[in-house]
């Protein structure tokens, strides 16, 4: 890829083989996002989007080659097939399924309201303002949605529209959409490298909160990261959060908890668990923590406080999918 784009094909996106974007290839030896090469930042789910829209191409191994020389990466199986499979998840398996785009074109965006009651449900409730505040580096609050009185399938991005203040000049959200059975008892699942992940979770520091309104979409806010906007304290300000997709069918009463906090997601129910090259315990986040003492100081150690009503309306949008 570097002698390409130092060659035939100055455009090349580049990155630093993580999430930085470059501009020329990254020098050997030790990694160093210090340097005058880096152009921006691009998480890793960014990259696919990139791809899927056509406006990048990428380097990689191809899965097929035609008898035209050409490669397919990007399905297994025939140019036939539609263009997404999906693993859509049960809480004892999986079930394999094929749509022709994503999100997929039938979902029906769901917006699930929190309020000062602590619910999430899907009606707004006309209330007078109120508010919820927690330890910005603690466990937060939950919000509780009715049992589904039906099978109900989740799958695809989500977002979630926060109004909040913060007693210093910063503050971290996290949100974590969590799944429970009919017998109170929290679900998790295998993740990548945890045992025990919830259904889906976003995180987002109130100093990046400005969005890039010609990408952001109403299921998928785009935060550039390119500047911070710090906080004035007890100002009340709005803050889009991405939540990564997800799929899920819940079944016949279960219910839902979000979860929004100040730290990363902890399982109750985790038990002792670690990999040899991890130095952390497995308890739903796998590696991926936000504990670093430099990042997260005393900035960070205050109170968050949620608002609700006076035109302020918090919620979660959510991808669900219509039987066929």
């Amino acid at each position: 890829a570097g002698l390409a784009k130092l060659t035939h094909n100055p455009d090349l996106m580049m990155t630093d083989g993580e999430t930085y974007l470059i501009s020329q290839p990254a020098p050997m030896g030790k990694r160093d996002i210090s340097h005058d090469l880096v152009e921006g930042y691009m998480s890793y789910s960014r990259v696919f989007e990139n791809l899927w829209g056509g406006k990048r191409h990428a380097m990689v191994t191809p899965s097929q080659i035609d008898c035209y020389g050409q490669t397919n990466i990007s399905s297994i199986g025939s140019y036939d097939q539609p263009k997404v499979q999906l693993q859509v998840r049960h809480i004892n398996g999986f079930s394999e399924r094929h749509e022709n785009e994503w999100p997929i074109k039938r979902t029906q965006w769901t917006k699930m309201y929190i309020n000062g009651e602590y619910e999430m449900i899907d009606e707004i409730k006309e209330t007078e303002s109120s508010s919820i505040t927690f330890d910005a580096m603690g466990d937060g609050v939950d919000f509780r949605s009715r049992p589904f009185d039906q099978e109900t399938e989740i799958t695809g991005p989500m977002a979630m529209k926060l109004f909040i203040s913060s007693s210093t000049e910063d503050a971290d959200l996290f949100v974590v959409l969590r799944l429970f059975s009919d017998q109170d008892k929290e679900v998790v699942f295998q993740g990548a490298v945890d045992p025990y992940t919830p259904i889906a979770q976003g995180w987002l520091r109130a100093s990046h909160r400005k969005l890039d309104k010609k990408l952001s979409r109403p299921w998928r806010p785009y935060h550039p990261h390119t500047e911070t906007e710090l906080l004035n304290p007890d100002e009340i300000v709005e803050m889009d959060i991405e939540i990564w997709p997800t799929s899920i069918v819940i079944p016949t009463g279960y219910y839902l908890v979000l979860s929004i906090q100040g730290k990363d997601y902890e399982c109750p129910d985790a038990q002792p668990q670690m990999l040899s090259n991890f130095k952390n315990q497995l308890t739903g986040c796998g590696p991926f923590l936000h504990n670093d003492p430099i990042d997260r100081n005393d900035r960070f150690n205050g109170k968050t406080t949620l608002h609700f009503g006076n035109n302020r309306v918090p919620y979660l949008l959510m991808p669900v999918i219509p039987t066929k």
